[in-house]
């Protein structure tokens, strides 16, 4: 968001992975990594989730929820 790239810390279970390819964009990174047979978890630290719908409409969607349940009660 402020324009300066995040170093990635690639962690599988309890081991540090090293080595992963990056190819990045204006908009876009992309991670190429490979991990051993029968992991089940992969931890990418250092990244940021941005909202794809702005919060207004999640907080407008969390109001509306207990109207509907209530109207359809009473109905």
């Amino acid at each position: 968001s402020d324009g300066t790239d995040d170093d990635y810390i690639v962690v599988t279970g309890k081991q540090v992975l090293l080595k992963f390819n990056e190819t990045k964009t204006s908009s876009d990174r992309n991670l190429a990594i490979n991990f051993p047979a029968g992991t089940s978890e992969i931890t990418i630290y250092g990244t940021r989730i941005i909202p794809e719908f702005p919060i207004s409409a999640l907080v407008l969607v969390i109001a509306l929820v207990p109207v509907i349940f209530f109207s359809r009660k009473n109905h």
